[in-house]
């Protein structure tokens, strides 16, 4: 027999197995209905989660086309050879046995009518919520669990790690005072809070008493949710701000300019909206994760227009795309009003640091305010790309090969903020190398290009004699640090072979602008592996620096993690406002 955390491990692989693929029943409930399990559950449920039809979601999971690859991993496979895996088969063994049917149809028939979990603010309980088939699987469930408890390999015959009681009619059980359970006709009930338990029982017993279904923002949630997903949760943002948990996150306030300019938008949002809603949908092919909340631009304010726009609904120009793209980001964001605004969006520590920046940036323009004059002088689009560098050909070659990056913004004005930048590059790079030259590094070479439509300014590594042909040169020759300026389009580049590539670029007018996106990202996957792959070496060996690894287990680690994204085209996320909603979302596409 097995003890209780074996089950407990069963159950929790389960439940996240179901959330990886999309129910495929055709007679399901309407999206926008109820959820059974809400009228179970006390209105003071701050966090709410649904799988509708994990059965479905089970079978499709294991009849996935790349569950074979996954399998033929030599990591897999080895990995079932190990005590642990054999242990837990022999457990699952015998769970089956005690419930007299294999795992699948085990889980097709305790979730027949969905699998729920719930946290509660009063009682600060956590509870899972399982409809079965009938009260006769719920029955022969409870009892296999038990005896696998009370006689358990680890317990020592112990049955006191089982206490019995009764609540209104109803027997319950707590396990080693950590898990509290009861059958409540075709419902399962698993809860770590005893009064949680209670309040549960009572509304089960008493459906006059007020519940989760009648709470007004979970109401409107459930009206507004996503068609046939697979998984959907729900989240009372106003009873969790009310209560004053994590009054940083909703104080509007953020710590440095980086994660200002990334979620200071949401930060606002959440000051004022009253729910937050997610849902997952997968497919063979797709995973997306999505979070919605209710959103108004009344609520942005002066200080947050820089990130929404003047209208709340400003989006961003389209993602730059080149070959061998690795990652990618395009954003509206006015800088200039972020930066300048930072004493109402920032904390206090946070602003003591952009001070002494802003004091150290105003010197190296040579007086001119960064935020006003600098940041002022570009227009709120930010275009961010990162490629993988080809050397073929190309001598000296670094050991370790990082990918190509850079930013490409507009000038307002370009005739006036063109000769300041060019000059300010220029003067950077003399600096690099006077303190190169100190610590014994190479020297950099300035370089021009014009053409009638663009200039590119380029600073190039010098190799020593003895760098020119070589294939294990240091890191800095990853590296040719450029700015160009082409038309009203500034780009700041990390080589001068991708700022050349950019200059070419078809620019994204204003009139090809999409609607819908304040934020795009992506991120391919197999030019990640790419990357990977020609660093393995590298990798292999700060894995057995780090970790004290042999060779023969870095390798494997290395080669697994390269392996994995074989099985993935890449990743995106998305930030949207609507007229009265404001969503996220994240989306993995699996390869074929």
């Amino acid at each position: 027999m097995f003890v209780v955390l074996r089950y407990h491990l069963l159950a929790t692989s389960c439940l996240l197995a179901v959330t990886l693929k999309a129910p495929c029943d055709a007679q399901e409930q309407p999206s926008n209905a109820t959820p059974a399990a809400a009228k179970l559950l006390p209105d003071t449920v701050v966090l709410f989660g649904e799988i509708s039809n994990p059965a479905d979601v089970v079978k499709d999971l294991l009849e996935h086309p790349l569950r074979p690859k996954l399998e033929a991993l030599p990591a897999y496979q080895q990995a079932l050879q190990s005590n642990d895996f054999l242990k837990l088969k022999a457990g699952l063994s015998l769970f089956e046995a005690g419930m007299g049917m294999r795992w699948p149809k085990v889980v097709a028939a305790l979730t027949e009518g969905g699998a729920y979990g719930a946290f509660d603010a009063e009682t600060e309980g956590a509870v899972a919520l399982l409809k079965a088939r009938d009260s006769e699987t719920i029955a022969l469930l409870r009892d296999t669990v038990l005896a696998a408890v009370k006689f358990g390999e680890d317990s020592g015959g112990q049955e006191d790690r089982v206490r019995t009681g009764s609540y209104r009619g109803i027997d319950a059980y707590a396990i080693d005072d950590n898990v509290r359970l009861a059958a409540l006709d075709t419902w399962l009930l698993v809860t770590n809070k005893a009064e949680l338990g209670k309040k549960i029982i009572d509304l089960h017993l008493d459906e006059t008493r007020e519940c989760l279904a009648d709470e007004a923002n979970f109401v409107e949630a459930v009206r507004g949710r996503e068609q046939n997903s697979t998984g959907w949760g729900y989240a009372n943002i106003q009873l969790i701000r009310d209560s004053g948990a994590a009054k940083e996150l909703y104080s509007g306030r953020t710590d440095n300019a980086l994660a200002e300019l990334l979620f200071g938008g949401i930060l606002t949002n959440l000051q004022h909206t009253p729910y937050a809603t997610s849902s997952i949908d997968v497919s063979d092919d797709q995973f997306t994760w999505a979070v919605a909340t209710p959103h108004s631009p009344d609520w942005i304010g002066e200080n947050r227009q820089y990130y929404f726009g003047e209208n709340g609904a400003a989006v961003a120009l389209p993602l730059l795309e080149l070959d061998r793209r690795l990652f990618a980001l395009s954003s509206y964001r006015d800088m200039s009003q972020m930066w300048l605004r930072a004493g109402d969006l920032m904390t206090d520590k946070a602003n003591d640091d952009l001070a002494k920046a802003d004091t150290q940036l105003t010197t190296f323009f040579s007086g001119r305010d960064f935020g006003e004059d600098i940041l002022g002088a570009l227009e709120p689009d930010v275009q961010l790309v990162a490629v993988n560098q080809d050397f073929a050909g190309l001598l000296p070659r670094p050991a370790i090969r990082i990918p190509a990056f850079a930013l490409q913004l507009r000038m307002t004005n370009p005739s006036e903020t063109q000769p300041e930048l060019r000059r300010v590059f220029q003067s950077f790079i003399g600096f690099l190398n006077v303190v190169g030259a100190m610590n014994g590094q190479p020297q950099f070479d300035l370089g021009t290009e014009s053409t009638a439509e663009a200039q590119l300014y380029t600073a190039t590594y010098v190799p020593s004699q003895e760098q020119r042909e070589a294939t294990d040169a240091p890191i800095n020759f990853n590296f040719s640090p450029s700015i160009a300026f082409a038309g009203n389009r500034l780009i700041i580049s990390s080589t001068s072979a991708l700022a050349s590539a950019l200059i070419h670029q078809e620019d994204s007018s204003d009139a090809s602008r999409p609607t819908g996106h304040n934020t795009e990202v992506m991120l391919d996957a197999g030019v990640l592996q790419q990357v990977l792959s020609e660093n393995r070496e590298q990798l292999v060996a700060q894995n057995m620096l780090e970790k004290g690894h042999s060779q023969e287990a870095a390798e494997g680690e290395i080669g697994l993690l390269i392996d994995l994204f074989q099985f993935v085209r890449g990743a995106t996320a998305t930030l949207d406002t609507f007229d009265q909603e404001l969503k996220l979302t994240f989306q993995l596409t699996l390869s074929e």
